[in-house]
């Protein structure tokens, strides 16, 4: 497998998140050695060509959907695993290892990954791995059949990454301080503007579900940097202390210009757009193949600036995956 293989599959196309908890496998001893990987790309296969799972004979697409996704042609897992620290840039992605599930149809080529942070030590335990990140990109009826096949295999459980309003909010903000050092032609090339979307909840504005807001990229640097200094400059009150600065400031910029109160608890933000990701509240990623490898600044600016966005946006998302299942 080339370096760029899994990573490519990453771009310009909506992922759908998934968070597992760990996966038990007490009669291999890995996941990730060659012989296990083939034997679940068979199985998987099986079951997905309507073959057999568990030992019973099924059929998961109905006439019109299997018409129109075909029979599948080839199932590969491949290991992602680092073998050492040293290699952590091999994948494109520093600290991320895991398993690539491909399938391929006669017309299209679909996507699973399972991924878990390299830098987030946990104890080792016997037939057990944790991949807690399942991002996949294919119809629902493929999708529903994997997630079938993995939830008895290893007896993991799944359950959607829902995204609130307070994580997409702190994903803005670490991104755009990372970027911040800069000045704001440098700043401006890598942010390329904002765009949010705020959803009500009834009965705030029965009329309104959505209300998009967006941020020109010369205006996001002045946006941050008075955030900055009303948080720092000003006595700040609760609800700015809340927020972060790019927040804080289109916070206190729309409840001066439209008189609305995004601190309200029936106002979320269910989109965010930025740097070439867009993130949504019902489990969805979508990231544009990267122009750039670094920021382009100072060599004395914070060492995070230096990481392509995407890879600090991939970190939020498997911190986010780390958290206890409900």
């Amino acid at each position: 497998m080339s370096q760029g293989s899994w990573t490519d599959a990453l771009y310009n196309g909506t992922f759908t998140l998934h968070r597992l908890s760990p996966l038990h496998h007490p009669v291999a001893p890995s996941l990730f050695v060659q012989e296990t990987l083939l034997a679940h790309s068979r199985r998987l296969k099986e079951a997905l060509n309507g073959d057999i799972l568990r030992g019973v004979r099924v059929n998961f697409h109905n006439q019109a959907e299997s018409t129109a996704i075909g029979l599948l042609q080839n199932c590969h897992w491949r290991s992602l695993l680092l073998e050492t620290t040293s290699q952590v840039d091999l994948l494109g992605f520093p600290g991320v290892e895991g398993i690539h599930i491909e399938l391929e149809y006669k017309t299209n080529v679909y996507t699973a990954l399972l991924l878990r942070s390299f830098a987030i030590e946990e104890p080792v335990i016997p037939g057990e791995t944790r991949l807690p990140l399942l991002l996949t990109r294919m119809p629902t009826t493929v999708r529903d059949v994997l997630l079938d096949y993995l939830t008895p295999t290893f007896d993991v459980r799944i359950e959607p990454m829902r995204l609130s309003s307070q994580f997409m909010e702190k994903t803005l903000e670490r991104i755009l301080e990372a970027v911040r050092p800069y000045e704001a032609p440098a700043f401006e090339m890598q942010v390329k503007g904002v765009q949010l979307v705020l959803s009500f909840k009834a009965p705030i504005a029965p009329n309104l579900k959505n209300l998009t807001i967006d941020v020109k990229r010369e205006d996001v640097f002045t946006f941050l940097n008075r955030g900055r200094a009303m948080i720092w400059g000003q006595a700040s009150d609760g609800d700015r202390s809340r927020s972060g600065p790019f927040m804080c400031s289109i916070r206190d910029y729309m409840k001066d210009q439209t008189a609305l109160d995004m601190n309200h608890g029936l106002v979320t933000v269910s989109r965010l757009a930025c740097a070439g990701f867009v993130l949504a509240a019902d489990g969805k990623v979508k990231l544009a193949t990267p122009v750039t490898q670094t920021v382009l600044g100072d060599e004395t600016a914070d060492s995070r600036s230096n990481q392509p966005l995407h890879v600090l946006l991939m970190e939020q998302l498997l911190v986010k995956a780390q958290e206890r299942l409900h």
